[in-house]
């Protein structure tokens, strides 16, 4: 197993998959209340991860389970509506025009 692939594994913990349930495949994610499930999930997370670094737990997640994190993002990478930001975890049928925003 190469390191990007360990890297990614090490990350895709049981809460990612719990914070991500099959309704929420595919929706945009408010990523304040996505950070909160998964505190609520694991804990001791709390302590080490922040905003930027939950992101990029995440992204690794998706490269590990073969989803597609945040497509159709603007130009900066991210998601938004108004002033919020979302997280899009997103299977290979995903569509943009029919994206639905979720707490």
């Amino acid at each position: 197993m190469n390191k990007d692939k360990r890297t990614a594994k090490n990350v895709a913990h049981h809460e990612f998959m719990e914070v991500w349930r099959q309704d929420k495949i595919n929706h945009a994610v408010h990523k304040r209340w996505a950070m909160e499930e998964y505190f609520r999930l694991a804990p001791m997370e709390r302590k080490y991860v922040r905003g930027n670094t939950f992101k990029a737990k995440v992204k690794a997640y998706c490269e590990y389970a073969g989803l597609e994190f945040n497509p159709g993002a603007d130009s900066t990478g991210r998601v938004r509506s108004g002033s919020e930001e979302y997280l899009v975890v997103a299977t290979g049928q995903f569509c943009r025009s029919s994206m639905k925003f979720s707490r």
